[in-house]
């Protein structure tokens, strides 16, 4: 699993910009601000994107196709469909997430 609180500056990749350092204000200028490359994931050179899960979580995301180094591997496959049969289990409809037919 790779760590996706914080990405590389492009221009300096030793400089690291950490999700959770920024404020709610800070974070949207950087989703307004940046443009894709400015920012690299820590486990390659694909683009970063700042994004926001639905519970309001700060984190960086692989630009769509540009990283071939993080497939979901078995465990994460295996813990999506155990979290999806629990939720079963206890009446609630589940469907795993699963990539598009364009990667």
């Amino acid at each position: 699993m790779h760590d996706t609180s914080y990405a590389r500056d492009a221009a300096n990749p030793e400089l690291r910009l950490h999700a959770h350092t920024l404020n709610a204000d800070e974070w949207r200028n950087l989703q307004t601000s940046y443009q894709v490359g400015d920012l690299l994931m820590p486990c390659c050179e694909a683009s970063a994107i700042p994004k926001t899960s639905p519970y309001g979580l700060q984190f960086f995301a692989h630009a769509g196709g540009q990283c071939s180094s993080s497939p979901e591997g078995l465990w994460h496959l295996a813990g999506k469909e155990k979290v999806a049969q629990t939720a079963r289990e206890m009446g609630i409809q589940a469907i795993i997430e699963h990539p598009s037919s364009h990667g």
